[in-house]
């Protein structure tokens, strides 16, 4: 009941987010708001009201909202079929949906999505099965898991901000860049391509062992920081939402840019997510 309150409240702040940047980003000059905006006419509206309560059509910075919305309306089913001991047709079912995805999002992340609802499923087992092995053999495991993280991002760096550069100066350019195209292609994140499935586990994994690792310095430095933002997660997204949404206007205005203005106008939003939630958490906590 309550996955399927909470899928429900993501769905009415998709649709109420989405027709609120509509509006204000008709509001703002044409260039300075985020790119996919509905100009809104008398003749278009209908179509727009309906893409809209579909799930057709959203806008704006909370744009992982009706993705949720939709996976987490599935969770008791996918919950349901592993009581009953159906790990491996869905699975398969899993994959079979992301093999015919196409341009399809919702299918293409839904692999990821389940795989933490199997590991939260079998969490006990997992740790049992975990501990069950020596301290040597563990030590070894998670070496090969962090190197195996660092090298893919390392990779992942270089592909997508030097390669495209590098392969101008390289005999045979339109060659080497081919290849990177379809390197891309492989580890596209709209599309979750093979090689972005297949790391989307290790990087889950190798974070997760990162963090119960070092659980005491980050309770004791960071706790008071980050257990705000996961106990209050939907409200502090949709906040940062609400806030990104006009900075790209108000950078223009006031004609400010790089690399430090960025990193300071983050830090602001960060505080000011956080300000926000700390003192509104008496009012979350009765609507939580």
């Amino acid at each position: 009941k309550k996955i399927t309150i909470r899928s429900f409240r993501l769905y009415l702040w998709t649709v109420y987010l989405t027709f609120l940047f509509i509006y204000w980003g008709n509001l703002m000059p044409r260039g300075l708001v985020k790119t996919g905006l509905w100009v809104v006419s008398w003749q278009n509206l209908p179509e727009l009201i309906i893409k809209v309560i579909s799930l057709q059509y959203d806008y704006g910075w909370a744009n992982i909202l009706p993705y949720y919305s939709i996976l987490i309306f599935c969770s008791p089913l996918i919950l349901f079929s592993l009581s009953l001991g159906l790990l491996p047709i869905l699975v398969l079912t899993s994959l079979l949906l992301w093999t015919f995805r196409g341009q399809n999002f919702y299918l293409a992340i839904q692999p990821m999505y389940f795989f933490g609802i199997v590991l939260g499923f079998y969490f006990e087992k997992i740790k049992n099965l975990w501990f069950g092995y020596s301290e040597v053999v563990r030590h070894k495991l998670k070496a090969i898991l962090y190197w195996s993280f660092w090298f893919s991002l390392v990779v992942s760096v270089f592909f997508v901000v030097f390669f495209n550069d590098l392969t101008k100066y390289l005999p045979m350019a339109d060659f080497w860049a081919s290849k990177g195209r379809v390197f891309n292609w492989y580890f596209d994140k709209n599309t979750v391509g093979l090689g972005r499935l297949l790391l989307a586990p290790v990087w889950f994994l190798a974070g997760t062992f990162f963090f119960f690792d070092k659980i005491n310095f980050i309770k004791k430095y960071l706790g008071w920081f980050l257990l705000l933002f996961g106990k209050y997660s939907l409200y502090a997204y949709i906040l940062q939402a609400l806030v990104i949404f006009p900075i790209p206007y108000l950078v223009s205005k006031f004609k400010i840019s790089g690399f430090w203005w960025n990193t300071l106008i983050s830090l602001f939003v960060l505080w000011l997510i956080y300000a926000i939630l700390a003192f509104g958490r008496k009012y979350l906590n009765k609507k939580i």
